[in-house]
């Protein structure tokens, strides 16, 4: 049994990160994919990425940025904090999930790495995607609440909190909790009929 498979929650996510030492992957993290997002929900869930990345950067652990082609750049502020970690390479992809992408898997057999920890847009298509082909090939996919996002709100990753529950790793990261923001947009719509900015 392997570290990652061992680790039992609750422990803080960077304790996670630095004890089981996944290859960390960032998903379309760019601006097509967040317009539908407030802008308190975009805050949030990078302000949590660049503490992985933070804790990448600090630990040396592998790092892969995964773009969407013709989508654009992942935000600055992402881009510019994966180039501070040490084994960082970005992989871009015509397709929902990063094993499509054949870069992507020759990558992760360069790293000798099987544990995954992902992050990014859109929990529902393209994380999941790549979590469900990664679990098909033997690789351990993880994720937290606090780093991910979905341009259909509460129902996508609900979705994706619901797979990750029955074949990965789940965490509810303690320092915030982006169902209240959600939530919050739920009952605004309910009670304007539409989505409130």
């Amino acid at each position: 049994m392997s570290l990652f498979q061992s680790f039992v929650y609750p422990k803080r996510l960077d304790l996670l990160l630095t004890e089981v030492r996944p290859t960390v992957v960032l998903i379309d993290m760019q601006p097509e994919f967040l317009k539908e997002l407030y802008q308190k929900e975009v805050e949030y869930i990078v302000e949590n990425q660049l503490k992985v990345m933070k804790t990448c950067e600090q630990e040396s652990l592998n790092f892969i940025l995964l773009e969407y082609t013709q989508s654009g750049d992942t935000l600055p502020g992402l881009k510019e904090a994966s180039l501070q970690i040490p084994h960082s390479v970005q992989i871009h992809k015509s397709c929902d999930g990063g094993f499509e992408s054949c870069g992507f898997e020759k990558q992760l057999q360069r790293w000798q790495t099987k544990d995954l920890f992902l992050m990014g847009m859109n929990a529902h298509a393209c994380v999941y995607s790549t979590a469900l082909v990664g679990k098909i090939k033997g690789y351990e996919v993880m994720t937290a609440e606090c780093v991910l996002g979905d341009e259909f709100g509460i129902f996508g990753l609900v979705e994706a909190r619901h797979w990750f529950r029955k074949n990965g790793i789940y965490l509810k990261e303690q320092s915030g909790n982006t169902w209240e923001i959600f939530l919050q947009r739920a009952a605004e719509y309910s009670r304007e009929g539409s989505w409130k900015e």
